[in-house]
């Protein structure tokens, strides 16, 4: 069987906010804002990071472009480009 490398993570900052426009009044929404998906999206053997952000409450609409959702692809050193 072969030896597989210890997986090691660092901090590295994402230059996005995840945001759901949540305005105090409790609604279930409010409470799942955003998911993470960790893939190789352009199959070059480096995991990307997508980002599916929130909207606005109730109307569920990504009213600005901060709510939109991110793809930061790996740049292959420990940084990502959004």
């Amino acid at each position: 069987m072969d030896r597989l490398a210890p997986v090691r993570f660092s901090v590295s900052e994402l230059p996005m906010a995840v945001k759901n426009g949540a305005g105090g009044n409790k609604h279930q929404v409010e409470t799942m804002i955003a998911g993470v998906a960790v893939f190789d999206y352009d199959r070059d053997g480096w995991p990307d990071i997508y980002v599916s952000n929130g909207a606005t409450v109730p109307g569920l609409e990504k009213a600005d472009p901060s709510f939109l959702n991110r793809l930061s692809r790996n740049n292959r050193d420990g940084t990502f480009t959004t």
